[in-house]
């Protein structure tokens, strides 16, 4: 199965400082890591990268392990971002055709687990994403206070890459509610589907803070140890 992927690095970055998908990691930057670790499996055959400025920082060959790379200009929400990925696609891409699409602040994200997110999904019509059930004890706050315990039972935590039939993400991007949705995955429910979930593992960090590097940089170097 030959997929294409769409990493989406238009944001701003406005509370880390800077837009952090260009931050230096490991002698690359973040954006680089999840170019490459989508390059290095099987099933991708070629990688949309939607930035905020098309005159954006270039991308070292080597990160893209031989695949084609495309480059679109990312819109002012994801969804807007996402459809501009979308559009970008070879000419010839089939509408029903999958596609990933993964948030390029996720640079740990192993080949591995994109792997088994498609093998998983496979033919599925409602598409589905890595995830992981939620572990930690959860409360709703009024201020800085307890306002109650929330039962944690059923409740999962998403991740990307998020894979669906292009045409479906299409038509959930760009329905009313698509703008205001926090992910493809939402959008999608929005329709009355209900996307598979694969697990996923906690080392597939996303980047929000700037200590969040350090971290990153550790789960690299574990997982190029173990390799």
């Amino acid at each position: 199965m030959s997929i294409w992927a769409i990493v989406v690095a238009a944001g701003r970055g406005e509370r880390f400082g800077g837009p952090k998908q260009f931050a230096p990691l490991r002698g690359r930057m973040v954006l680089e890591w999840s170019l490459s670790r989508l390059a290095a499996c099987p099933s991708v055959a070629g990688l949309v990268l939607v930035l905020p400025a098309l005159d954006a920082p270039g991308i070292a060959s080597e990160a893209l392990r031989g695949k084609p790379l495309r480059r679109a200009l990312g819109g002012s929400t994801r969804a807007l971002s996402v459809l501009a990925g979308l559009r970008a696609l070879p000419e010839h891409y089939p509408a029903d055709g999958p596609v990933l699409v993964h948030d390029a602040v996720r640079p740990c994200i192993e080949p591995e687990a994109v792997e088994r997110l498609i093998r998983e999904v496979g033919n599925d019509p409602a598409g589905g994403i890595l995830a992981l059930p939620v572990a930690d004890s959860l409360k709703r706050a009024s201020g800085e206070r307890i306002e109650e315990s929330v039962s944690r039972e059923r409740l999962w935590r998403a991740q990307t890459p998020q894979l669906f039939p292009k045409s479906l993400l299409e038509r959930a991007l760009a329905a009313e509610w698509g703008e205001g949705a926090g992910d493809e995955a939402e959008a999608v429910s929005r329709l009355g589907l209900r996307p598979r979930l694969v697990l996923g593992a906690e080392s597939n960090l996303k980047i929000t803070r700037p200590e969040d590097l350090r971290l990153a940089a550790a789960i690299l170097a574990d997982q190029e140890d173990s390799a």
